[in-house]
């Protein structure tokens, strides 16, 4: 596991590994649909983002990058189909990573905030 994730329960861990695959459902799945330029482009940025020799997040998208759309898809096969339920329950289960940011050691919970905030507003630029 990430050194990162040493101070987080399994529950956490897994949370953070959810994360970019849920907020690309949620913010791809923002105008009720979710199509396959914004799937690309969530691959191409972890892609992208798993190679950055200077960030200190590359690990994690090392470790998201391989399966990445392939969990995306199971993922919206598991949450709600109508637009508004969906978007609740992803709301819902990324609300908890305020908490986890604060577990992590320092500068991790604000990398990776900064990070996932990022990540979406590529998605969300990415089709519009």
């Amino acid at each position: 596991m990430l050194k990162e994730f040493n101070n987080l329960t399994p529950t956490e861990q897994q949370l953070m590994l959810d994360a970019i695959p849920l907020i690309t459902i949620l913010v791809a799945g923002a105008d009720g649909e979710i199509d396959e330029v914004e799937l690309s482009e969530a691959q191409r940025l972890a892609d992208i983002r798993s190679f950055n020799a200077k960030g200190q997040t590359n690990s994690y998208y090392e470790k998201i990058d391989g399966n990445l759309t392939e969990r995306i898809v199971a993922m919206m096969k598991e949450l709600p189909t109508a637009m508004a339920p969906r978007q609740d329950a992803i709301v819902a289960r990324l609300s908890g990573l305020n908490h986890v940011f604060k577990k992590m050691d320092l500068p991790f919970g604000y990398l990776y905030y900064k990070s996932f905030c990022s990540f979406a507003k590529h998605v969300a630029e990415s089709h519009g």
